[in-house]
């Protein structure tokens, strides 16, 4: 294998490395808001709840 094969090669794996951070960055995004949809509804539950008592 020649030198510019091998440049080739670890910056293919380079670039398959940064997609992969990227996907697992926005996967990790869409979960905290969706938790954060359901804690914010739980309050409200919880407020009406309150009420009622």
């Amino acid at each position: 294998m020649s030198i510019t094969s091998t440049l080739i090669i670890l910056l293919l794996i380079f670039i398959l490395l940064l997609a992969i951070v990227y996907l697992l960055k926005s996967f990790i995004n869409s979960s905290v808001s969706a938790n954060e949809a359901i804690l914010a509804e739980l309050r409200e539950i919880k407020k009406h709840l309150r009420k009622e008592d």
